[in-house]
């Protein structure tokens, strides 16, 4: 398994820009082939230039996978001389221009790249270049950050928050005992346990019939917002339960847009994080087994399958910006 950063694509209407409407469509045609756009460092004189490979899915017409390769010189021995070999050691990136926002997964791998700022950096240079070229616009790769707490993003988006979901740990119920004495030591202002009895009840009976409990909080029928309450009885237990079992919230907005939360900030860096997810990347180096021709990947029927999972992993990003479009994301 591997770790693949979240990020997403935001355009940039310049003065003069041509085609704006049809951005998407541009920035699709730059990933056609492999040798449709070249990536290069951006120096003048020598650039480094860095190999890569593209493959579209047969299935799910939008998404694209690259095989993006350094360019790195290994110092080695030979004839009992110091000297230097050519290594290109490679990522995958996965970009989705399908939904409203073009969003790109780069994997996490520190042999190929020492971070996926790295690669979101050279990607976003040349693609930016070429656009603003052809076309007159520019872009931005951004990363897709994990908030830093469930009160934050509740307060920040509280006019668009339209449901929690708590979900039920697979703990056994003395290693939630455990944790809760830990948490009632420490005694955060929101801490309750007054229906906690109530919570391991149905987090045991999930665990037993072998399901994945979650319990939704909407708000009233008359309110189309759920609102930030933290004097509420049967919110602060399920922050507490939350906390203990360090189960994330999951906040959804009213663009059906979701955030995965820790209860506590202290759960989290204080430096915010790239949001990552897990995928086998065996699937992803099935796709690019077959032959080549004219720069594209022979598909085959039966890869179905490594597509299939490719796309779940897909739908499952989402970005949604906090304040009102100032420039066009994707």
């Amino acid at each position: 398994m591997s770790r693949f950063a979240q990020y997403y694509v935001i355009f940039h209407q310049e003065d003069g820009c041509r085609d704006w409407e049809h951005r998407r469509e541009h920035f699709a045609r730059l990933l056609e082939k492999d040798d449709s756009i070249e990536f290069h460092d951006g120096k003048e004189k020598n650039p480094t230039v860095f190999k890569h490979q593209v493959y579209h899915l047969s299935t799910t017409p939008g998404i694209t996978v690259m095989r993006f390769a350094n360019n790195l010189d290994i110092p080695i021995e030979r004839d009992f001389e110091p000297t230097l070999a050519k290594d290109e050691p490679s990522c995958f990136v996965i970009i989705d221009n399908r939904g409203p926002v073009c969003m790109i997964a780069i994997q996490c791998r520190r042999k190929a790249f020492g971070n996926t700022e790295k690669v979101a950096e050279i990607l976003s240079y040349n693609i930016s270049q070429r656009l603003f070229k052809d076309y007159g616009y520019t872009c931005d790769i951004d990363p897709e950050y994990c908030p830093a707490d469930l009160f934050t993003m509740w307060e920040r988006l509280e006019e668009h928050v339209k449901e929690l979901k708590f979900g039920m740990t697979q703990m056994s119920e003395e290693e939630i005992f455990k944790t809760l004495n830990d948490l009632q030591a420490d005694k955060p202002a929101y801490y309750d346990d007054s229906l906690m009895g109530a919570l391991l009840q149905m987090s045991a009976a999930a665990r037993e019939s072998q399901y994945y409990g979650q319990i939704t909080v909407r708000p009233p029928i008359r309110l189309n917002r759920l609102r930030v309450e933290k004097s509420s009885t049967y919110i602060r237990n399920l922050l507490t339960y939350s906390n203990a079992v360090d189960e994330p919230v999951e906040l959804v907005t009213d663009e059906g847009v979701t955030y995965r939360c820790y209860v506590d900030s202290k759960q989290v860096s204080e430096k915010e994080k790239i949001l990552c997810h897990q995928f086998n990347e065996k699937y992803l180096e099935y796709l690019f087994k077959q032959s080549r021709t004219e720069g594209k990947v022979t598909v085959p029927e039966n890869y179905q399958y490594e597509e299939g999972t490719l796309v779940t992993l897909m739908d499952g990003m989402k970005h949604i910006e906090e304040k009102p479009n100032e420039q066009d994301a994707a």
